[in-house]
């Protein structure tokens, strides 16, 4: 009996440690804990734990977890960035508060080129209930130095289009506002490195500070702060403190172009005369630049003679201002300072504003090319040259469609007065020029300065 109760209860005893042993399996599964579940740049680059190569030099990163961990436990003592040496960090979580899923993980420095480099995430790093974090690593390779190139270009006045602009100098290169220079680069560059590396003279020697603009770190368009001289030699300097965003330097480089010829003219630069200029009828006269003003004179001694310098422009709606600062020897009906325009084709439709005398008196008088004119009813003064004046002598002629208004001034501000709008239909282009006339019986002079024209785009000129 006894030994059968003992059979009883051994066989319960088995029943029942069956029973126990089969609750603890169901039960007691044993979590997996968090991990880490990404690495990759800021930029979008997603960093693999056997290895990723060209990873920028300035690179942060995004380090993912599985789930939200402790914000204290992501730290600097738990989460390591190892190249050649070990590169000091700053970590933040991407959430704010206690705990966060992803991490930015940011270098103080740039780290080296072409180097080996490992992120390291320690079980220190636990979540809200103090598991740890499978500890991970990742393995890179940061991009090799390479050295950055550059190119610049310009518009072409002859083409209108864009060319390339030579280190060694390159010419007929608009200095318009319009028109900025681009500078393009090989790749991306450290965009505070090429505002500070990149200095222009124009002309050489006179420093300038045009705009730069980017909307990549590749293109940048040089863009003058106002109409660049013209046929001046201008300098664009690239320092080679210059760096592409992974650090590489830029070669030190120069490029030495020549502004072609402008629409304007201050008269500031003789060369302007022969190349942008084109002198008629000047027999028996001299035309010279000289101390910021054109300076036309004749002293034939007999017969009659007359001197010009135009350029030629392509569209109906142009005003064009000049002051004559001084002039003498307007004696006779053919002794003439003035500013004209005049059909190129035909010359035969035109109208000028001219200095000329009148019983005495200097007046200014609106001409046409038919002979017809409109005399000023009241005159300037009496007498033969510009002490006459009691300020410079400013003309104009502005151009609406086939309306035409020639105005003068006396004096740098305030209005001009009106002398007279004509009606001139033109062909498809026309010269604006200076005018001198004499009838050679004794020296006379006019003297320009600061010919402006503005709404005009005159042929191969900014």
């Amino acid at each position: 009996m006894h030994t059968r109760i003992q059979q009883i209860l051994l066989s319960a005893g088995v029943v029942l440690l069956l029973v126990h042993c089969g609750s603890s399996t169901s039960t007691t599964s044993p979590s997996s804990g968090p991990t880490v579940s990404s690495l990759a740049t800021t930029g979008g680059t997603t960093i693999n734990t056997s290895g990723t190569t060209g990873i920028a030099i300035d690179s942060a990163f995004t380090l993912t977890f599985s789930e939200a961990m402790l914000s204290s436990t992501a730290s600097t003592s738990n989460i390591t960035l190892t190249c050649s040496s070990a590169q000091t960090v700053t970590i933040a979580g991407v959430t704010s508060g206690d705990t966060s899923t992803a991490f930015t993980i940011t270098p103080s420095t740039s780290m080296p080129t072409g180097t080996a480099c490992t992120l390291s995430v320690s079980a220190g790093v636990t979540n809200a209930s103090a598991t740890a974090v499978t500890a991970a690593s990742y393995t890179f390779t940061t991009a090799s130095a390479s050295t950055p190139t550059a190119s610049l270009s310009g518009t072409v006045l002859s083409t209108g289009s864009s060319g390339t602009i030579a280190t060694s100098g390159t010419t007929d290169i608009s200095g318009a506002t319009t028109a900025p220079l681009t500078l393009t680069f090989s790749t991306a560059m450290s965009n505070s490195t090429v505002t500070a590396g990149t200095t222009f003279q124009c002309p050489s020697g006179t420093s300038l500070s045009p705009t730069l603009a980017t909307a990549d770190n590749t293109i940048y368009t040089i863009t003058p702060t106002a109409a660049l001289p013209q046929i001046s030699n201008c300098v664009l300097n690239l320092a080679e403190t210059i760096e592409d965003s992974n650090g590489n330097a830029l070669a030190a480089t120069s490029y030495n172009y020549t502004t072609g010829c402008s629409t304007s003219d201050d008269f500031s630069n003789s060369s302007t005369l022969s190349s942008c200029w084109t002198a008629a009828n000047a027999s028996g006269a001299t035309i010279a630049i000289a101390g910021d003003v054109l300076n036309m004179s004749t002293s034939t001694t007999s017969g009659f003679s007359f001197v010009q310098e135009n350029k030629t422009f392509a569209n109906d709606n142009v005003t064009v201002t000049v002051s004559i600062p001084t002039f003498s020897g307007i004696n006779s009906s053919n002794d003439i300072c003035g500013l004209w325009i005049q059909d190129e084709s035909s010359q035969q439709t035109g109208i000028m504003a001219l200095v000329e005398p009148d019983g005495g008196n200097i007046v200014i008088n609106a001409a046409y090319v038919d002979g017809s004119s409109d005399n000023l009813s009241a005159s300037l003064g009496a007498g033969s040259d510009s002490s006459v004046l009691a300020g410079t002598l400013f003309l104009k002629i502005a151009q609406s469609g086939t309306s035409l208004t020639v105005s003068y001034r006396v004096g740098s501000s305030g209005a001009f007065t009106d002398i007279v709008t004509k009606t001139v239909n033109y062909g498809s282009s026309k010269k604006i020029g200076l005018l001198l006339k004499s009838d050679g019986t004794g020296t006379t002079n006019c003297q320009y300065a600061n010919f402006t024209v503005t709404g005009g785009t005159a042929t191969g000129q900014y």
